[in-house]
Parts: C-alpha cells; sequence; structure tokens
C-alpha cells in the first residue's frame, strides 16, 4: 500500500499537481530520494518524466490518459501553461520545505534528450537538445538557460519560459535547507537558550581562542568563550570523546583553538543552542567558512548543515575561491554541487579568469582543477595552453 502512495506522489510531482503536497500520506515519502525515471524531487517537479524524449511514458494496456500511440505525456517548467508553471514553483518552495534537495544528481537511467520549441510550422524554431542524466536540477536549469539564450530568437519569443527559470533558481538557492525538515519552535524557548549560552555562571567549560596573524588579512586575536559540557557532549561525540576522557581537556574542562577566530567559534555555539545567531548584522563569509570548519572537525551535524546551506546561498564571484577550496577539502556533497553549479552557470567568467594569473586570476589548485573539470565535463569550449618552446 505504501509503495503506491509513493508513486502517485512521484508521478503526481511530475504532473504539477501541487494539491498532493497537502494530502495526509505525505508523511511516507522520502523527499530526498532518487527515482530512476524521475530523478530527484525538484527534478521530477521542474522537468516531469526524464526517461524518454520530451517527457512521454510508455503505458502498458488501457490508459484513458494515454494518446493515440499508447503515451502519457508530462509537461514541464518550460512547456506547461502559465498557471501550470506558476503551480511548480509553488510546489518547488513547499518540497524544499518539506527536505527536498536541488543538489540529487539525476541517475543514468534518466537519459532523454529534450529540445524546446517556439513558433509553428515552417517558422518553428527549436533549440539543441538538453540532457539529463548525470546533472543536478540547478544543473539542468542552467543547461535549459543556456540553449535558449544561444538562440537569436531568444530575448523576443522566450521572455516568459526565461522569467520562469529564473524564478526556480532563484528558490532552489535562496530556500534550500540542506538539513533536516524543519520544525516549528517557540520563541520563547529560543530565547531561554540563548539566556542559557549567555550565563557564564552555570558553564562547566571554557573554550579558549588563541589565534595568530599571518601578517596578511587575518589578525591575532584571543578571548574566550564560555559553554555547558551536558550540551557539547550530547552535539558532538568529538567534543564528548575529549571532554569525558583523561586528555588535557578532559582533566581542566577547557578546549583551546588556534586556528578559528572569535567570532566564528560564537557562532557556531548560538547555532548549537538555538539554531540562530543574535543581532541583526549580517555575517561575513569568511566567519561562516571558519565556523563550518569547527562544525566539520567536532562533527556537530546540524551546525554544519545550516551552514552549508546559508553559505551556499551567498555564493558569489567575491567568495567563489574561498568558498570553494572549502568544499572542495570537506567533501559536503550538496556544497560541492552548489560550487559546480555555480562554474556551470558562469562559464565565461570562469574561463577568463583561468586565463589571468595572481590576484585577478585563481590562486588556489584544487580550484583550478575543479573549475577545469567542470568546464570539461558540462562540454564548455576551453582554450588550450599554448606550447611554450625553446631555442638552443
Amino acid at each position: 500500500m505504501a509503495s503506491n502512495i509513493v508513486n502517485a506522489i512521484w508521478d503526481a510531482l511530475a504532473m504539477g499537481k501541487k494539491d498532493v503536497l497537502s494530502i495526509a500520506s505525505i508523511s511516507v515519502f522520502d523527499w530526498k530520494a532518487s527515482h530512476a525515471q524521475f530523478g530527484s524531487v525538484a527534478h521530477a517537479i521542474l522537468f516531469g518524466r526524464l526517461v524518454d524524449e520530451n517527457g512521454y511514458d510508455e503505458v502498458d494496456g488501457d490508459d484513458e490518459e494515454a494518446d493515440e500511440n499508447g503515451k502519457r505525456y508530462y509537461l514541464d517548467i518550460i512547456t506547461d501553461n502559465a498557471e501550470g508553471a506558476r503551480q511548480r514553483l509553488d510546489m518547488l518552495k513547499l518540497a524544499l520545505e518539506h527536505g527536498a534537495s536541488p543538489y540529487i544528481v539525476a541517475p543514468s537511467s534518466c537519459d532523454g534528450l529534450r529540445y524546446f520549441s517556439c513558433g509553428s510550422g515552417d517558422a518553428m524554431v527549436k533549440t539543441n537538445v538538453v540532457s539529463f542524466a548525470g546533472k543536478t536540477a540547478v544543473e539542468c536549469l542552467l543547461a535549459i538557460e543556456r540553449v535558449i539564450k544561444g538562440m537569436d530568437e531568444y530575448e523576443k519569443d522566450w521572455s516568459r519560459e526565461m522569467t520562469n527559470l529564473s524564478k526556480a533558481l532563484n528558490i532552489l538557492f535562496q530556500t534550500h535547507s540542506s538539513g533536516a525538515s524543519k520544525v516549528l519552535i517557540h520563541e520563547p524557548i529560543l530565547d531561554m537558550w540563548a539566556r542559557v549560552l549567555a550565563n557564564s555562571g552555570t558553564s562547566d567549560v571554557v573554550i579558549s581562542v588563541q589565534r595568530n596573524g599571518d601578517g596578511v588579512g587575518r589578525p591575532s586575536e584571543t578571548g574566550e568563550v564560555h559553554a555547558h559540557r551536558a550540551v557539547l557532549c550530547e552535539a558532538s561525540p568529538v567534543l564528548g570523546a575529549m571532554l569525558a576522557g583523561s586528555m588535557r581537556e578532559g582533566a581542566q574542562q577547557r578546549i583551546t583553538l588556534d586556528d578559528c577566530s572569535l567570532a566564528a567559534t560564537k557562532m557556531l555555539l548560538s547555532l548549537l543552542y538555538t539554531g540562530s545567531i543574535p543581532g541583526e548584522d549580517e555575517p561575513t563569509v569568511a566567519t561562516m567558512l571558519d565556523a563550518l570548519m569547527l562544525g566539520h572537525r567536532w562533527q556537530i551535524q546540524h551546525v554544519i548543515d545550516m551552514l552549508v546551506s546559508a553559505i551556499a546561498t551567498r555564493l558569489d564571484f567575491e567568495h567563489f575561491e574561498a568558498v570553494t577550496a572549502v568544499a572542495l577539502r570537506l567533501q559536503v556533497v550538496e556544497f560541492v554541487s552548489a560550487c559546480t553549479a555555480f562554474i556551470a552557470g558562469h562559464a565565461d567568467e570562469m574561463q577568463a579568469k583561468l586565463g589571468k594569473k595572481g590576484k585577478l586570476g585563481f590562486t588556489d589548485p584544487a580550484v583550478i582543477a575543479e573549475v577545469h573539470r567542470t568546464l570539461k565535463t558540462k562540454g564548455i569550449a576551453q582554450e588550450m595552453p599554448k606550447k611554450r618552446r625553446r631555442i638552443i
């Protein structure tokens, strides 16, 4: 019975049926699952069925929805009408809130090739084909955008479709949360935990920041933050081993950090205790990256999830190299996928920067290799380096 419900939900997602997201049986559905015909949930909502060309589904036996060739047709964010596209965008928001991810790769079975057309008769023009297998929903949207922009007529004839593509990308980048499904918590409870964190009188662990400057952009910094052993041990198996064992940290109930800023340490603790950060000032990406590295070292998964999602939504050219370097070091799948999607979506700028030296170009070898790999994988032409010859 449960499998029938799950199959019906997948089919309804691919058909753009928004009502399916409000039915009671939705609790049996895995929003992070992958389907052999529909890809991820985000793929299904945006692109329908990904196996046969143009979203056709072979039907066995009699089916009232099948056409004269025995096939059922699925629309997508491009081919659906205005109301259908709007419903798909609304569904995408709700699915992400349920825990769906835009960074799940469509399986190799989703090997359909799709083109898009405008006009009719002799005036019809078609885009190049788009493939879906091995791509995230973000990468598929960017691929469709590229083939449409490659047409001379796109500015006049594709305005509605391009608007929908842009809206879908904004939803994926701004609404996505890589952590568990959201739970409503009353504000007084969060305030209580914030007061617990701030109350040094009840704390029994000291985290001492002793960071040396690098003489470039990182200043020397010292300071102390107070926390509670029971909370730290529950949140982190690493801290649990440190504080409960015979190591110096366990004996002194004191942790010393020499590679993390005070602001990042406070941010991590605030996210650990309350799932939020105090104040109205926007935290810097550098601080979030520091906090993420510390959260990864201490294996505090819910903090990692929140920071990965927050940093991915702030990914831009200014911070691209620093963010991608950390993503490659940590190898968090969704984090790396967000960076590769950013590369594919800004291929021309990435290609131009690869040819520059020093501060104008990339300096991290791992980032340079990832940019080369992504541009090559996505079939984007790269300039071959000139051969150097020496006359003797």
